[in-house]
């Protein structure tokens, strides 16, 4: 946030906290520590000051090889510095 100067544009997606779940039903990967997971109310913590034109919390299918494949929960937004 300190290196993102006032109007710049802000892309982000990162497992979600449920992905734990996903990760045990589907074998989907991600991280299995929740500390490196996300929820709505954490983003809204860390990203004070960014107007959000997107945030949402989502199931997507990802393919990204054999250990990150299958349904996935995450984050994603865009936004704007302040």
């Amino acid at each position: 946030m300190a290196t993102l100067k006032k109007g710049g544009k802000i892309i982000f997606e990162g497992y979600a906290k449920e992905q734990l779940n996903y990760q045990l039903k589907y074998g989907s990967g991600g991280p299995k520590e929740e500390g490196m997971l996300f929820s709505l109310g954490e983003i809204n913590a860390e990203f004070e000051g960014i107007q959000f034109e997107v945030l949402e919390q989502v199931e997507i299918n990802i393919r990204e090889g054999k250990y990150h494949n299958g349904p996935s929960s995450v984050i994603r937004f865009t936004g704007t510095k302040l």
